[in-house]
């Protein structure tokens, strides 16, 4: 009882204590389950950033594979032609190595083209 003679009751608006207990685990499992949420739905775009940055790198890896490749039957037309122009004479060489040179440098710089408008 209070002063005034009548009985005391505390202001609970949310009832027992056990109710508030119940709410208020409640309240941190749904908020835990918000953060798990979350923290998966970041998961996944990393993932898939990550995927799409690999991609993207193999591909990049690739045309160097292949720029590098054609560099090399580049230099071994220049090698070739080096190498016999004094025994083909100037003019067979020129047909049978320059040419071909000249075309292995235009697909390396066509595939160099490529590879800076991936990047």
């Amino acid at each position: 009882m209070t002063l005034s003679g009548t009985p005391s009751r505390p202001n609970r608006i949310f009832g027992s204590i056990r109710s508030q207990l119940v709410l208020g685990f409640g309240l941190i499992l749904i908020l835990a389950l918000v953060i798990a949420i979350i923290g998966y739905q970041s998961l996944q775009s990393l993932r898939t950033s990550v995927q799409t940055t690999l991609e993207e790198a193999s591909q990049i890896r690739e045309l160097s594979l292949e720029i590098e490749n054609v560099f090399l039957q580049a230099r071994q037309d220049e090698s070739g032609f080096l190498a016999t122009w004094r025994s083909l004479g100037f003019e067979a060489a020129q047909v049978e190595y320059v040419s071909e040179n000249e075309l292995h440098l235009e697909q390396a710089r066509s595939k160099f083209n490529e590879l800076m408008l991936r990047t």
